[in-house]
């Protein structure tokens, strides 16, 4: 079973950049998915409560879980949204 890293906080606090190192760390079947990826290169969506994208986030951490080792999400990731 995949463990599952979830970083979240303010724009510009370092989540990427911690997310990124964190895969280098863990190597090979380690996923990161970044929610400013999957929001602005996959849908082409606005920043927000889009339902289209969280849903497809969701999708992409259960991927991970049957496929990878690690799971790292990364993002504002709004408790609201």
């Amino acid at each position: 079973m995949a463990k599952l890293i979830i970083l979240r906080g303010n724009s510009g606090s370092g989540k990427t950049t911690t997310g990124k190192a964190l895969q280098r760390k863990f190597g090979q079947d380690t996923m990161l998915i970044s929610q400013d990826v999957v929001r602005r290169d996959v849908p082409f969506a606005k920043d927000g409560s889009n339902q289209k994208v969280g849903e497809l986030i969701f999708e992409l951490v259960l991927y991970g879980k049957n496929h990878c080792d690690i799971v790292i999400l990364e993002g504002i990731l709004n408790s609201k949204w």
